[in-house]
């Protein structure tokens, strides 16, 4: 009974084919809605309209996180969500049309916000592809008001019914979201929320993390900056070589972005939750996604590429962006390894320390020369050495290239 259009749901009743209309209605007002026989349903926006999009990160507690988008005059609620899990990412996008303004509330139940008590959450509003507003760090609620085709952001509105007293220490079981009427757009699976660090956590940077540029080659007779720790536990630190001139070969590159999103990486440990593919859009380079590395599981830890031919190549380089959120020492540091065997033993092309290396929540720039004059084919790896769930490292836009 198939009669290959996408409008239709063909089935068999007593023994004649019935093909059925499909509804492709959105019921949003804000979009015409049409089907197309090739595609299926089409959800174009009406003349005047205009993208909302919120970009969420779950804190530890990720049920107590609630929204809602109304006209500004509150009449009329435009959309809304609740029950997220803990420690996950979401997007959800609208189109809205119905008020040249509106006023975003956003909830915890528990009062102490989405950052940074009991994990590293935090939000993102675009309008437009154009973000106009962050937080995280709130009490109850955080409100903001904006305006359709504003390009700045507006003044956030603290709530007056911001809890008097600090959160108890012991925070019992999470409390379910109220106030919102429709689930998350997305139901990714959650993974246990980790316990809350007994450590004071570093609080969310008030605007746009700061982007730091540092390339590492060989050694000079007078260096512009302290080169990186060596491990006592770990084989010796490869050291960087000068480049021979000609042209550098790309050998991948990865944005982690959709279709491909992991590229050429692969989790250490699938479904431990330590090594994931963040796609929240808040902490990443470009785009929406990154890699997420956290605490010092071993491979649980780290991403690594399956073997790569390079017995072309005499020089191998490594470029990528990383972002530290909660890195509290020296001690707490990530690795860029590779090994020659499979995996079986890795050796450290580089380290990057807290303090040392860099700072908590500013962009940095890494490019690391290595030998491989004597490598035929390799593996690469990233992984992290911290002490728990809440200390992160985001990795993004990483080129492996060669030089012949």
């Amino acid at each position: 009974c198939d009669d290959d259009n996408f409008c239709t749901v063909d089935t068999c009743v007593n023994d004649a084919c019935v093909n059925t209309p499909v509804s492709c209605s959105d019921n949003n007002i804000c979009t015409l809605d049409q089907c197309d026989p090739n595609s299926g349903c089409i959800h174009s926006p009406i003349e005047g309209s205009s993208s909302f999009e919120f970009i969420l990160e779950t804190d530890n507690y990720g049920a107590e996180t609630s929204w809602e988008l109304f006209s500004s005059d509150l009449s009329e609620l435009v959309a809304s969500g609740n029950g997220y899990a803990p420690s996950s990412s979401y997007t959800i996008e609208e189109t809205i049309c119905t008020s040249p303004c509106f006023t975003f509330i956003i909830k915890d139940a528990w009062g102490d916000g989405i950052c940074c008590s009991y994990g590293n959450g935090g939000y993102k509003i675009l309008n437009d592809g154009v973000e106009i507003h962050s937080g995280g760090e709130f009490g109850l609620q955080d409100t903001f008001d904006f305006c359709i085709g504003e390009s700045s952001e507006g003044e956030t509105i603290e709530p007056s019914s911001v809890p008097s007293t600090s959160p108890s220490t012991s925070k019992p079981s999470p409390v379910p979201s109220v106030g919102s009427t429709s689930p998350p757009s997305s139901s990714p699976s959650a993974w246990p929320s980790p316990e809350p660090s007994s450590s004071s956590p570093t609080p969310r940077p008030s605007q746009e993390p700061s982007v730091m540029l540092r390339t590492t080659q060989a050694p000079t007779s007078n260096p512009s900056q302290m080169p990186s720790p060596s491990p006592t536990t770990l084989a010796p630190t490869v050291q960087p070589v000068p480049s021979s001139g000609g042209d550098w070969e790309e050998i991948f590159y990865n944005d982690f972005e959709a279709p491909n999103q992991w590229g050429d990486w692969i989790d250490g440990l699938p479904g431990d939750g330590d090594a994931r593919r963040y796609g929240g859009g808040i902490y990443t380079h470009s785009g929406i996604g990154s890699i997420k590395l956290r605490d010092d599981s071993g491979m649980a830890s780290a991403v690594y590429t399956n073997d790569i031919s390079v017995s072309q190549y005499k020089t191998l380089r490594v470029e990528f962006w990383y972002y530290a959120r909660s890195m509290d020492n020296p001690r707490e540091d990530f690795f860029l390894e590779y090994s020659t065997d499979s995996g079986a033993t890795w050796k450290v092309v580089s380290s990057w320390a807290q303090s040392i290396d860099f700072e908590n929540n500013i962009w940095y720039q890494e490019a690391q020369d290595f030998d491989a004059s004597a490598i035929s084919s390799l593996r690469l790896r990233f992984r992290c050495d911290a002490s728990g769930n809440g200390d992160n490292i985001y990795i993004d836009d990483v080129t492996f290239s060669g030089l012949e």
